[in-house]
């Protein structure tokens, strides 16, 4: 979930699952962003990553944001 409204197309391009295929889909009403991956993910470490993605004004964000889970 993101502070203020974003660019969609820098979400899609700025969130990603590290080592795995999928889309982002950006829901503006409510400003979430979600990853779905193209298959289900297998139990294992991953980190998911948020970088560069723009405000609907062009600033981009500053730095990135990772976040690791485990899936079992």
């Amino acid at each position: 979930v993101f502070a203020e409204d974003v660019d969609s197309g820098s979400a899609a391009d700025g969130i990603s699952l590290i080592g795995v295929a999928g889309s982002v889909a950006y829901d503006a009403p409510t400003r979430t962003a979600a990853f779905e991956p193209d298959e289900p993910l297998d139990p294992g470490a991953y980190t998911l990553s948020i970088r560069s993605v723009r405000d609907l004004a062009g600033n981009v964000m500053v730095g990135a944001v990772t976040v690791s889970f485990v899936v079992r």
